[in-house]
């Protein structure tokens, strides 16, 4: 069948089906395209502000720990009596990261409530010590 057609026929058969090819593959290339769209804008809006705000909780931690660890080591004394309101300053940007953090992720919210009720009684027996540090020493 083939041999019978003519030489331009045969050129207008091969264009068209490299042409239908070339389609089939632009669309599926363009579908493509808005999925990983899709996928960076939900990297940018969601994953990167969720990455950043849960490094930024972890360091506030690490701070009412550090604030509270040193005024009890200090006693509060020699002018050395910040600890407490450093230790409040970390816990309230804490507390700030973790509403953040239920905004970003609402599905989480029940974990998050956990890591807040969690950070509360840490906050509050971190206080207890160091109090009980300034006004007894040591011993």
């Amino acid at each position: 069948m083939l041999k019978q057609l003519q030489i331009i026929t045969k050129c207008y058969l091969i264009s068209a089906v490299i042409l239908t090819v070339l389609l089939v593959q632009s669309v599926f290339s363009h579908f493509l395209m808005s999925s990983i769209s899709q996928n960076v804008d939900e990297q940018q809006s969601i994953t990167l502000p969720t990455l950043e705000a849960s490094y930024e909780l972890k360091i506030n931690i690490i701070q009412i720990q550090q604030w509270l660890s040193d005024i009890s080591a200090t006693r509060a004394m020699y002018g050395l009596n910040d600890g407490l309101d450093e230790a409040t300053k970390s816990y309230n940007q804490a507390v700030k990261t973790i509403i953040e953090l239920e905004r970003l992720l609402p599905e989480k919210s029940a974990d998050l409530a956990k890591i807040k009720h969690a950070l509360d009684t840490y906050f509050e027996t971190g206080k207890t010590m160091a109090n009980a540090y300034i006004t007894g020493g040591a011993s």
